[in-house]
């Protein structure tokens, strides 16, 4: 507020005078696409899902009821190189992001938790952040550790 060209005036202003008006500004809401595209992305989400899986269905709804940033991409291979496919996907620009897993009742199999772990575990290796949501496990209290999540990974402005 008070600069090199308005030196003369510097006497005259009072910047307190402004902090009501800022906390005001701060606010203010963004403008807002009305959820049009939020709903453009929530449809192609559930385009992609695996039909066989309610579980996903249910999770990706709970994520957009909560107010949670979409996932980027569902079913999506993250690293050509992991033969793994995750239910979820956030990006992070050029880091690796978020991948979600949502494990059904299909995955308590000891065999089948085995595999998860070793592949979750490889994608780690690569620095992805790897979380999941076990169908069972109370699942208000996995989306408040998916929103930390994302909130200390930068995704979704949080």
């Amino acid at each position: 507020m008070l600069s090199y060209g308005n030196q003369r005036d510097h006497p005259a202003l009072d910047r307190r005078l402004v902090v009501p008006w800022l906390g005001r500004l701060a606010e203010l809401e963004g403008p807002s696409d009305d959820g049009g595209a939020r709903a453009q992305r929530m449809a192609e989400l559930l385009r992609a899902l695996d039909p066989a899986s309610p579980f996903e269905r249910e999770v990706l709804e709970a994520i957009d009821r909560a107010g949670l940033p979409l996932p980027d991409r569902a079913q999506f291979c993250p690293a050509p190189d992991v033969p793994v496919q995750v239910d979820f996907y956030w990006a992070r620009g050029p880091a690796p992001g978020l991948c979600l897993f949502v494990d059904g009742p299909v995955h308590r199999d000891p065999a089948l938790r085995d595999r998860d772990r070793a592949l979750r575990g490889a994608l780690e290796r690569r620095g992805f952040a790897v979380f999941a949501i076990e169908a069972g496990a109370e699942l208000d209290r996995g989306l408040a550790r998916l929103r930390e999540l994302l909130r200390a990974l930068g995704i979704g402005g949080g």
